[in-house]
């Protein structure tokens, strides 16, 4: 290679080697900025909280206790009060009627309509309603034929008095059948019934 090759070689190297040094230098820089600004920022956040919290505020160590604090009293309360929840939750259970079933009550069917009251009930129940509140609310909604023992009245008569309607009209179909059957069947043939039978198979043969 002669000297004006080297020379061009050597221009190229060192406006290269310059590219990278101004390329690193700024990338530099802009992170420096970049920092100092997210640091500008964070410092300002921090001031503007500081001065949204009130003097009085409780300390955050304070506010967990007081929280841990009720959180235990309500769970000691609950579990006190859970015999006698459940005992009730139970005990409106077996007044409702499973309407598949029908002769099952609620708290005893399988039945995916029956858990749905079971459900509906426990809701209730939480929400503070009274057993008179909720047993409005499932005969408002299912009639009277949800309670397992409906009350006797112009509207449910039929669910008293039905099965023994049933019953005796039952027998009497059946005894009309007997009587209808003892009607068909001929009387015994008399003497004089049995001797033309006689002389008609006699002149046959």
């Amino acid at each position: 290679m002669n000297k004006t090759t080297h020379r061009t070689m050597h221009r190229i190297v060192a406006g290269l080697c310059c590219v990278l040094v101004i390329g690193v230098a700024s990338a530099a820089v802009r992170s420096g900025v970049v920092v100092m600004a997210e640091a500008e920022t964070e410092a300002n956040v921090s001031a503007q909280g500081a001065a949204d919290i009130p003097v009085d505020a409780p300390v955050k160590g304070d506010v967990g206790m007081q929280a841990n604090a009720g959180t235990s009293a309500a769970i000691t309360a609950t579990a006190s009060a859970a015999p006698a929840l459940a005992a009730r939750i139970r005990r409106l259970e077996s007044s409702f009627r499973c309407l598949v079933c029908q002769n099952e009550t609620i708290a005893d069917s399988t039945a995916d309509l029956a858990s749905d009251l079971r459900m509906i009930i426990h809701e209730q129940v939480q929400q503070g309603a009274t057993d008179a509140q909720i047993r409005d609310y499932m005969v408002t909604r299912y009639g009277d034929f949800v309670l397992y023992d409906p009350p006797f009245k112009t509207l449910t008569w039929a669910l008293w008095i039905g099965p023994f309607v049933l019953l005796v009209i039952g027998f009497g179909v059946f005894a009309g059948i007997v009587l209808q059957r003892r009607k068909m069947t001929p009387p015994p043939l008399t003497n004089l019934q049995r001797q033309r039978a006689r002389r008609l198979l006699g002149s046959r043969t």
